[in-house]
């Protein structure tokens, strides 16, 4: 069995629990929108997940500071709200690794919301590093021997 042949069966066999995800950051719905920037620079994490009563109504990421603050001249006050993803896509801890690469892929998520099975509650965010992350485990030779330019050749086995 080749090595892409196990990273696949590893990816289609293996579910999104088995990851060691991070845990949500969540503000409330109607918290201005620099202030849900500021708390999501804060923790150094690339979304903050919105909430009201406490279900899951919007995610704002890295993205959206880029692409809707940056252009706009944005008056303190105006709720984050108006800014996220509404009613983001969510996936179950039950679901497949490959589901998830899949949804990221075909519609350029870099940041999804994992929900646990029993009462909808987000437990975790995917993210595509962490996707990386749990690649890189069946190539450590390949990944952890790269030398500094892909296109450096070494004269000698050590390097010098």
């Amino acid at each position: 069995m080749t090595v892409d042949d196990k990273i696949t069966n590893s990816l289609n066999d293996s579910t999104l629990k088995q990851l060691n995800l991070e845990p949500p950051t969540e503000i409330s719905s109607g918290t201005p929108v620099f202030e849900a920037a500021d708390k999501m620079c804060d923790n150094g994490f690339g979304c903050i997940l919105i909430t009201e009563a406490g279900k899951l109504t919007g995610i704002f990421t890295e993205r959206d500071v880029l692409l809707k603050l940056s252009i706009a001249d944005v008056d303190e006050s105006r709720s984050v709200d108006e800014f996220m993803t509404k009613d983001p896509v969510t996936l179950k801890l039950s679901q497949k690794i490959s589901e998830a690469v899949n949804e990221m892929s075909a519609h350029g998520y870099r940041h999804l919301p994992i929900m646990d099975e029993e009462n909808s509650k987000c437990v975790g965010i995917l993210t595509a590093k962490k996707i990386i992350e749990f690649v890189v485990e069946f190539l450590p030779e390949q990944v952890y021997n790269l030398p500094p330019s892909l296109d450096q050749s070494m004269p000698t086995p050590e390097g010098g």
